[in-house]
């Protein structure tokens, strides 16, 4: 008799879905401050009523601005135990000249930075968090002497706007 055991991991984004909850932001890397992206939290725990689509309140920081803003999600429907930013008809935006804006679901980034959200659990206690990295649109001039290729092949370019310099590892 042969006895087989097979087990199952279901892994988003790079993180173990557990009972205890899970934040998500649906991008990993976001350019110009017209791209909006959706943030999603699961968590079993949260879904006191299931006859109700319920709310969720995270807050998102970027490294330009560490007071941050925060931002509600709505349950997606009724019972089900995911909230998103989407349900609640907003997404988090980005600005990159004046203030972060918790009305307007808006955190001040510039080029480089990594924006952080964070939803922190009562049962049991912890914090759950996510990242993604905001960049200016970039302008590429291959033939600049401001851009050089460092020994592991990768292309480093100045930003002269910006005077900021960036790897693309190509």
């Amino acid at each position: 008799m042969k006895l087989i055991l097979i087990f199952i991991v279901v892994i988003f984004n790079s993180q173990l879905f557990s009972a205890g909850g899970q934040i998500l932001l649906t991008r990993e890397f976001v350019q110009g401050t017209s791209d909006s992206v959706n943030i999603l939290v699961r968590d079993m725990d949260l879904n006191t009523n299931s006859a109700t689509a319920e709310f969720v309140f995270i807050t998102v920081k970027s490294s330009s601005d560490n007071t941050g803003i925060n931002i509600t999600l709505k349950e997606n429907g009724t019972n089900s135990e995911e909230f998103s930013a989407y349900a609640n008809n907003t997404a988090l935006t980005f600005t990159d000249s004046g203030q972060s804006s918790d009305t307007n679901d808006k955190i001040y980034v510039l080029s480089g930075d990594i924006v952080t959200v964070y939803y922190s659990d009562t049962s049991p206690v912890q914090t759950f968090f996510d990242t993604l990295q905001w960049v200016k649109y970039w302008r590429l001039n291959i033939g600049s002497s401001n851009n050089y290729t460092d020994v592991n092949g990768n292309l480093w370019l100045k930003d002269i706007d910006y005077n900021e310099t960036t790897g693309l590892g190509i």
